[in-house]
């Protein structure tokens, strides 16, 4: 008996690190299975799926390469070194199950409601560059957080003077390090007649906002800035998706900006089949939820996708893109857009 123990200890000691392994690495990859997704550091580990892949595929070579010169740690080192691949192959799974592409932008033709928002990280690359991108793509609802009164009314100038009709609207909060967020609508829509909901209140740390339109047609307009999931921002963070979710159940609605959180953080925020709310991602409609916007000095890829578009049950989805990263020169986000067509009839009209 006695020498058998050694034995049985280390197939104990084996299936203990094999278990444990593939717990830990589990939920690092997958913290939804224990609802997770909005605990610090695992929330930040998902936010950054590409670079979660990188990190995995590196510290499974580095076990493999210990296991070659520790004789008696080699079976713990590659079993680690095992369930770290097998968390990498979990891992670029979910984002090639998101998604990478690009669909359905072109010019804007009559019917399509066309979303375009951008964190401009405080105006940075000036009115001109962000009327001249609102224009260029036929952008109908314009959502800019992080963008003042005084630049948006710069910007919303520069779109009059090319004849198009402009209604602008900037929400600030009352909260250190707090930013403005800005709305613009442009063209047809601006006959819907919108204004402000204050009673629907705001996601804390940062101004979010519904704005509601005379025409019953029309969208009902979320413009979205949440806190970013910093240490000691955590329950504000959380508590502004649950907002989003909140506000995000009417069919008519669309809500954009910058969320700060990917899919992987909206897992618990759906009701009635939707993503937040009754809503669903543009961007995984179109199997785009994998391109990243934040930030935009690295690939897509290693990005983060926590800017959104979400769309009530009233909207089809027949657009998105992340726009080219030399749009988003002087700002620390990339733009994205997408383009809605209304199930019933077409806003505006």
């Amino acid at each position: 008996m006695t020498r058998s123990q050694p034995g049985w200890q280390r197939a104990l000691a084996s299936a203990g690190i094999i278990i444990g392994s593939v717990a830990v690495l589990g939920v690092l990859v997958w913290p939804q299975v224990i609802g997770a997704e909005r605990i610090f550091v695992l929330a930040q580990a998902v936010a950054l799926r590409g670079v979660l892949f990188i990190a995995l595929v590196l510290a499974a070579l580095v076990c493999g390469v210990l296991s070659l010169r520790a004789r008696k740690r080699r079976p713990a080192l590659i079993t680690i070194a095992l369930a770290l691949v097998l968390a990498a192959v979990l891992d670029a799974s979910v984002i090639g199950a998101r998604g990478v592409d690009a669909a359905g932008i072109g010019s804007a033709t009559r019917g399509e409601v066309r979303i375009l928002s951008w964190n401009t990280e405080h105006a940075a690359p000036g009115s001109k560059a962000i009327a001249d991108l609102v224009i260029a793509q036929g952008a109908s609802i314009v959502v800019l957080p992080e963008t003042d009164s005084g630049a948006t009314t710069e910007i919303a100038s520069r779109i009059k003077a090319t004849g198009l009709p402009v209604y602008a609207d900037t929400i600030e909060q009352d909260f250190p390090g707090s930013t403005p967020t800005s709305l613009l609508v442009v063209g047809d829509l601006v006959t819907a007649g919108y204004r402000h909901a204050s009673a629907a209140g705001s996601t804390p740390g940062q101004p979010s906002g519904l704005w509601e339109s005379t025409d019953p047609t029309a969208p009902i307009i979320g413009a979205v800035h949440t806190v970013p999931p910093m240490p000691w921002a955590m329950p504000l963070w959380s508590s502004g998706l649950d907002w989003a979710a909140d506000n995000c159940v009417d069919a008519r609605v669309v809500m954009a900006g910058d969320f700060n959180a990917t899919s992987d953080h909206f897992s618990s925020l759906g009701i009635d089949g939707g993503a937040v709310g009754r809503c669903h991602d543009a961007a995984g409609e179109l199997s785009a939820a994998s391109r990243g916007t934040w930030p935009s000095n690295v690939p897509e890829l290693l990005a983060s996708p926590i800017d959104h578009v979400l769309v009530g049950s009233a909207w089809e989805v027949s657009g998105f893109d992340v726009l080219d990263p030399g749009a988003a020169q002087g700002s620390d986000h990339r733009p994205i857009l997408a383009i809605l067509r209304s199930r019933e009839a077409e806003p505006g009209t």
